[in-house]
C-alpha cells in the first residue's frame, strides 16, 4: 500500500500531460514529412520574457524518448505509446514519443541500473525526492538538468500554476529554489486521501450498533465480531481485524493517529520528531497488545502481506482491514459481489482517543507527489521538449490528460466533460480505472495533475465517495513536507535509519505479540539512540529548517 504513491483539472492535470509526455528529448528525425497535426494556434498567453505556447510546437517530426513506469495501465496496455491521450497530443504538437518501460514492479531497480549505464533517455519520470542522495546530487552527477531557466524562457503554463499556488511551488524546489523536474501534482486535497479503516458493512449491519468513532469504540465492536457468526458458517471463526503489518500503520495510520502522532518521522509543531520513541506510542503498543491477546487482532497481521489479506478476506474471514479506494474497496467489491449479492465495505473514520474529537492524524500526502519529469543531460532539444510538457499544464492539455478526447472519451455537458461509456460501461470489459488508463493519462504514474472534477466520474462506488467524505477529516497537521536532503546527509541518514527501522519493526511485532514486555520500552528507546536516532532527527530537524525558510 506504501508503494502504493508511487500512482485533475486544469492546471494541474495539464501539468501531469507535460511530465507524462517528456518522453522524448532527442531530435531523431528520420522522416522528412511534415507531422500530421492540427493548425492550433497560440495555447497559451506567454509572461513577459517567455515564448508563448503555439501548436504544433515543431513542423518537422521530432522524438523524444521517454523512461516512465507503466503503473496502473499495465492492465490495459503494453506500453503507452498505445494510450489514446498521448496518440492526441503527438497530433498536436508534432512531437513522437518513444516509451521505455521498466518491467511491471522493478521500476526501482531498474531505474537505477539506467542511471549507473549512463545510455539516458531525454526524459525520465521518477519519485525524484526518493532518489539516493535527493534531486541534487543527480543534477551534480550530470544525470538531470536544472528547469528554472527552461521553464522561465519556455513553460507560461507552468509558470502561471506556480505563480497562483506558491504551496505547491514549494514544495516542488529545492531548498535553493533549484526546479528538477515537471511536477506531478493534485489539484485538490480530496485527490491526496484514498486510504483508511474500513469494515464488512454487510456484516455490521447484523450489529445493532452505530458507527464506531473512538479508540474503545473500536474494542467493544472487535469484541462483538468475536462473539458472532457474521459469516453465517456456523462457526465463530471471523478475523475482527486484519492489517498488512507495520507497512500499512505506516502508511494509514488509523490507530496511532489518535495520539496525534505517527510510526515515523512526523512534525511536532515545526520539530521533526520520531513518533516510535514517544511515550504516547507506548500507549498504542499497549491497545494493540491487548487487542492481540483478546484474539481481536490476528496475529498473522504483524507478518502479513497484501497476498495473505486477500486469500483471508475473499474467504469470507476478516471483519475489518486497512485499505484504500482501488486496492481494497473497488477490487473486493468486484471479486465479492457476485458470489453475494449483499457484500458492502463501509470506510470509517480514523478513531480518536476521546468522543467528538476531530481526527488529527490520518493517510493523506501534500499537492506535490514526491515527483515528475525531469529532462536528461541526454536531451539536445531542450526548448522543444519544455514546451511540450508545457502544454500539459495549459487548459487544453488539462482537459486532454484528465478527459482524453473529446467525442470519443467525452462530451460536453452543460458545459462541462463529462466521460462517454468508452470509460463508463467499457465495451471491452475494461474497468472504469483500466479505460482510464488506457484513454487518458489521469490513471498513468507519469506526471499528472489531478483534480475532483474526474474523481467524482472515477469513482463509481458509494463505498468510494463515503470513504473520501470520513477519511478527509483529518487535520494531518503534523505531516512532513516534502523535505530535500543534501547528498551528504542522505548518506548519512540512510546509513542510520536503515539500521534503526529495521530494528523498530521488529520490536513493533515483538511489543504487540509480547515476546518483548512493554517494560522494556525505555530499554529499547536507549538502543535507538545508541543506532544514532539523536543525530537522524538532527538532520531531519536542518531539512525541516531549510524548508521553513523557502520564500
Amino acid at each position: 500500500m506504501r508503494k502504493t504513491l508511487s500512482k485533475v483539472l486544469v492546471f494541474f492535470v495539464c501539468f501531469s500531460l507535460i511530465a507524462s509526455m517528456f518522453a522524448g528529448c532527442s531530435q531523431k528525425a528520420a522522416e522528412t514529412k511534415k507531422a500530421d497535426v492540427p493548425s492550433a494556434g497560440a495555447a497559451s498567453t506567454a509572461a513577459a520574457g517567455t515564448e508563448p505556447l503555439t501548436l504544433p510546437i515543431v513542423r518537422e517530426p521530432m522524438k523524444f524518448t521517454f523512461w516512465a513506469d507503466i503503473g496502473k495501465a499495465a492492465g490495459a496496455l503494453k506500453t503507452l505509446n498505445d494510450n489514446l491521450a498521448y496518440q492526441e497530443m503527438e497530433k498536436r504538437t508534432g512531437i513522437k514519443l518513444e516509451f521505455l518501460h521498466p518491467p511491471v514492479g522493478s521500476a526501482k531497480e531498474q531505474f537505477n541500473l539506467l542511471i549507473a549505464s549512463r545510455q539516458l533517455p531525454d526524459l525520465i519520470q521518477y519519485e525524484w525526492l526518493t532518489v539516493p542522495g535527493g534531486p541534487g546530487a543527480y543534477i551534480k552527477d550530470k544525470v538531470i538538468i536544472p528547469l528554472n531557466e527552461p521553464v522561465k524562457k519556455w513553460a507560461p503554463n507552468l509558470q502561471k500554476v506556480l505563480e497562483e499556488n506558491p504551496t505547491l511551488r514549494k514544495e516542488q524546489e529545492m531548498d535553493d529554489g533549484t526546479y528538477y523536474n515537471l511536477p506531478a501534482f493534485y489539484g485538490d486535497r480530496e485527490l491526496a486521501v484514498f486510504g483508511g479503516p474500513i469494515l464488512r458493512g454487510d456484516w455490521f449491519k447484523k450489529m445493532n450498533m452505530e458507527v464506531p468513532t473512538t479508540l474503545d469504540e473500536w474494542t467493544v465492536m472487535l469484541r462483538k465480531v468475536k462473539d458472532m457468526d457474521l459469516n453465517g458458517n456456523g462457526q465463530k471463526d471471523e478475523i475482527p481485524l486484519h492489517f498488512v503489518g507495520k507497512m500499512r500503520i505506516d502508511d494509514m495510520p488509523a490507530f496511532i493517529g489518535a495520539w496525534d502522532i505517527r510510526s515515523v518521522f512526523y512534525n511536532n509543531k515545526g520539530k521533526a520528531a520520531f513518533g516510535p520513541v514517544d511515550p504516547k506510542y507506548k500507549e498504542f503498543l499497549q491497545l494493540m497488545n491487548s487487542w492481540y491477546k483478546e484474539g481481536l487482532l490476528d496475529p498473522e497481521s504483524l507478518v502479513s502481506t497484501d497476498k495473505i489479506q486477500d486469500e483471508k478476506y475473499t474467504a469470507d474471514k476478516v471483519f475489518a482491514i486497512l485499505g484504500s479506494m482501488g486496492s481494497q474497496i473497488t477490487r473486493y467489491t468486484a471479486m465479492m459481489k457476485p458470489k453475494n449479492p449483499n457484500f458492502q465495505m463501509l470506510p470509517v473514520p480514523y478513531p480518536t482517543l476521546k468522543k467528538g474529537d476531530v481526527p488529527t492524524t490520518g493517510q493523506s500526502s501534500y499537492s506535490y507527489n514526491k515527483g515528475g519529469v525531469a529532462i536528461t543531460t541526454a536531451c539536445k532539444n531542450v526548448r522543444e521538449a519544455t514546451k511540450f510538457l508545457d502544454y500539459g499544464y495549459s487548459p487544453e492539455g488539462n482537459i486532454l490528460a484528465n478527459w482524453g478526447v473529446e467525442g470519443k472519451t467525452y462530451t460536453m455537458v452543460n458545459g462541462k466533460p463529462k466521460y462517454t461509456d468508452l470509460i463508463i460501461n467499457n465495451p471491452e470489459g475494461l474497468s472504469r480505472e483500466q479505460s482510464m488508463a488506457k484513454y487518458t493519462i489521469w490513471q498513468s504514474t507519469t506526471s499528472v495533475a489531478k483534480y475532483k472534477d474526474v474523481l467524482n466520474e472515477r469513482d463509481s462506488l458509494p463505498e468510494q465517495i463515503e470513504g473520501r467524505k470520513q477519511w478527509m477529516l483529518c487535520k494531518n497537521e503534523n505531516l512532513l513536507p516534502p523535505l530535500t536532503p543534501t547528498q551528504e546527509e542522505s548518506k548519512e541518514l540512510a546509513t542510520i535509519m536503515n539500521e534503526i527501522n529495521t530494528y523498530t519493526n521488529e520490536m513493533f511485532n515483538q511489543f504487540i505479540s509480547g515476546k518483548a514486555p512493554l517494560s522494556d520500552f525505555d530499554k529499547y528507546v536507549g538502543t535507538l539512540k545508541s543506532m544514532g536516532l539523536d543525530r537522524a532527527t538532527e538532520l531531519m530537524q536542518k531539512q525541516l529548517d531549510r524548508y521553513s525558510k523557502r520564500p
